[in-house]
């Protein structure tokens, strides 16, 4: 199928839907606008779907709202390759059923998409599920992800979940209410080169959230050359999961207070890098300045790793607390460093966020 030079708009279900193993879809100068559900609380209102093995070639295509995503590619044998595309203003269904996204793909799809633009997406905008899925990212500006209107899960640029694989190049996320990056789950692997995450906001049911990125349960991420700036609570989060960061700078992390159901203010988190119980964490080459609270945060962990690092600014340095041990190699820290004793509450550590749409 071939579609080019036009504009679809006000459709039902799918405006462009493409499934089979021998299916090709070729999309040229394409403009989609508000496809909308069937029925009312069932069936949802997707920009381009691909389904089944079938293939998607997009070009120039812009897609402004509808409801659970921009771009759906779901199964094995699955692909999508899209070139230039702007994808803004999928909104998440007023039922809490559905999530949005600009790019959905999941259950062993693959996805390769540049020099795109995403932006006010309800609740994700990228999202990679499940084993075998696959999304590459080259040249994206992702900005102003909206939390769930009504579950108020965190708004996330980028998700990878489930076993899923994220590669990322040279993408800017900025201004999520939520988080920039998650990774969460065994299995799920996030690599990132040129990565640029700043501005993440408190979601303001609970001011909860304001993270960079966060790796969480099992999932293992590698960061080179990342620029994490300007966000709220934490700049790099490893929950239970590993993180390796090269040549990567984290600064300005300012204080996110939580309030809690009662509006008493809860803990207030504003770390360039926390490591909590971390199955594995090395930083080398980087640079942590002027968090607000703790430059670096390395709660029970074992065997991590901090080498040729400049840590400035902040009201701590280094914070190693309940039976973590960290290896020191050529560091040079400016700023109070404090090491908390087992029996120590410590200092607060952040929820890792939930899973996306679940």
């Amino acid at each position: 199928m071939i579609a080019q030079d036009m504009e679809l708009q006000d459709n039902q279900e799918s405006a462009l839907f493409v499934t089979g193993a021998t299916s090709l879809l070729q999309a040229k100068r394409v403009e989609v606008a508000a496809t909308q559900p069937a029925k009312p609380q069932k069936d949802l209102g997707i920009g381009v779907q691909v389904t089944a093995g079938a293939k998607a070639l997009l070009e120039d295509v812009r897609i402004t709202g509808g409801h659970e995503a921009g771009l759906e590619v779901e199964g094995a044998g699955s692909q999508a390759v899209a070139s230039r595309p702007v994808i803004d203003q999928v909104a998440a269904d007023v039922f809490g059923k559905s999530i949005g996204a600009a790019v959905y793909a999941f259950d062993g799809a693959v996805v390769h998409v540049a020099h795109a633009r995403f932006s006010a997406v309800t609740t994700t905008a990228v999202i990679a599920l499940n084993p075998n899925t696959l999304v590459r990212l080259y040249d994206v500006a992702i900005d102003g992800t909206l939390p769930q209107p009504v579950t108020h899960d965190f708004g996330v640029g980028i998700a990878a979940q489930l076993g899923a694989e994220l590669q990322l190049a040279a993408v800017r996320v900025a201004g999520c209410r939520g988080a920039g990056v998650i990774a969460h789950g065994e299995g799920t692997q996030l690599s990132a080169f040129g990565l640029v995450v700043e501005g993440s906001e408190v979601r303001m049911s609970d001011g909860g959230g304001g993270h960079g990125v966060y790796v969480a349960d099992g999932a293992k991420a590698y960061l080179e050359a990342a620029l994490i700036v300007h966000n709220r609570s934490t700049g790099l989060a490893a929950d239970h999961a590993a993180l390796i960061a090269d040549r990567c700078v984290v600064r300005d992390t300012t204080y996110a207070p939580l309030v809690l159901p009662d509006l008493k203010l809860g803990q207030q988190l504003a770390d360039g890098l926390v490591a909590a119980a971390a199955t594995a964490l090395s930083v080398q080459r980087s640079l942590f300045a002027n968090n607000a609270r703790a430059a670096v945060l390395i709660d029970a962990t074992l065997a991590a790793t901090l080498a040729r690092t400049v840590v400035s600014g902040g009201l701590y340095g280094v914070v190693t607390q309940h039976g973590s041990s960290v290896q020191s190699l050529n560091n040079a820290v400016f700023g109070a460093s404090l090491q908390n004793r087992a029996g120590d509450a410590g200092l607060a550590v952040p929820a890792a966020p939930k899973l996306v749409g679940q």
